[in-house]
């Protein structure tokens, strides 16, 4: 079995050589693609001198066109059985790698492995994402089973980081990330879950997201985020679901629309116009979100999605 990682790079010489270090640390059958996405800084070089130096190495250089263009670009030029996703800020537990292989082969090589994660702090401090997956709720479970087990949990799982996807899967269905987008995790995610029927979950720590850095898309929250934020709620949600799993999707999208309710207190007032209606146009979907997306349809409601926003904004930095 082959992993291929593919690793999109823009301006990130402070981190790069840390994060392909992390991943090269693995000895078993992968490739890294490095795809340069048109970086201004060093990170061009240090990925040409990885594949000068490694083998296992490839690095590949475009014109910028946004991470989800470069994923798309390392799909087109992925060889591995199975492919993994890692974003060139962050980092990996490479003795994982080898315990998510035996995973895939344990449960009969699945389309898609559920993998752990933690967020990493300047300070050293390690925080766990808590996704809250169970091995006995996904491992040869049906896909009806597996969607209405992840529709339970407290967050929906939106990130191609914490996934290991079959490539055959991807190709045999034609799934690519939204070029464009902001949040292209959360659509490819929903594609990947629309389309899958195995599953399986590696609970050994993986996945190690980087907090606090500066200049990050996570840390640079505006307009056009929340606007395709907005966007894929709309497409995965549906008014009068027909089906159980249109309820399902109806879950996740209630989880990301409670998402959008708080970033909006982080726009501009004259930003917030733009979407103001669009938002209030998917508060809906917070009554299927259980005692906390309930309450906070009810301030929506009552008080507008500003107000509803900046008190669940002060709330949640309280906590």
């Amino acid at each position: 079995m082959k992993f291929t990682v593919i690793i999109p790079v823009y301006n990130v010489e402070e981190y790069l050589e840390e994060c392909l270090g992390s991943v090269l640390s693995y000895d078993g059958d992968f490739e890294v693609v490095l795809v340069d996405d048109g970086s201004t800084d060093s990170s061009g070089a240090i990925c040409d001198g990885a594949a000068r130096s490694d083998g296992r190495v490839r690095a590949i250089h475009r014109e910028n066109g946004g991470s989800a263009a470069a994923r798309n670009t390392g799909l087109d030029n992925a060889l591995g059985d199975y492919v993994l996703f890692v974003d060139s800020d962050d980092a990996v537990y490479p003795e994982a790698i080898r315990k998510i292989e035996e995973k895939i082969a344990q449960t009969g090589y699945p389309d898609v492995v559920f993998l752990e994660a933690e967020k990493f702090y300047p300070d050293g401090k390690r925080e766990p994402m808590d996704d809250g997956y169970s091995a006995a709720a996904i491992d040869g479970k049906s896909a009806d089973e597996v969607l209405s087990f992840l529709a339970s949990c407290p967050k929906f799982p939106g990130s191609a980081c914490t996934k290991a996807v079959k490539r055959s899967f991807i190709e045999e269905n034609k799934i690519r990330f939204r070029e464009g987008e902001y949040v292209e995790d959360i659509d490819f995610v929903c594609r990947v879950l629309a389309c899958a029927k195995t599953f399986a979950y590696c609970p050994s720590p993986y996945y190690r997201y980087r907090q606090k850095r500066k200049g990050s898309n996570t840390d640079l929250f505006a307009l056009p985020q929340l606007e395709c934020l907005l966007g894929t709620v709309e497409r995965y949600s549906a008014r009068r679901p027909q089906s159980a799993r249109e309820e399902y999707f109806n879950s996740f999208m209630a989880y990301e629309t409670g998402v959008a309710v708080l970033d909006f207190a982080a726009l501009k007032k004259e930003d917030r116009k733009a979407v103001r209606d669009r938002l209030k146009g998917v508060v809906w979907l917070l009554k299927s979100r259980g005692a906390k997306g309930r309450g906070l349809y009810a301030l929506a409601k009552t008080l507008g999605v500003g107000a509803a926003s900046i008190a669940a904004s002060l709330y949640y930095r309280r906590k």
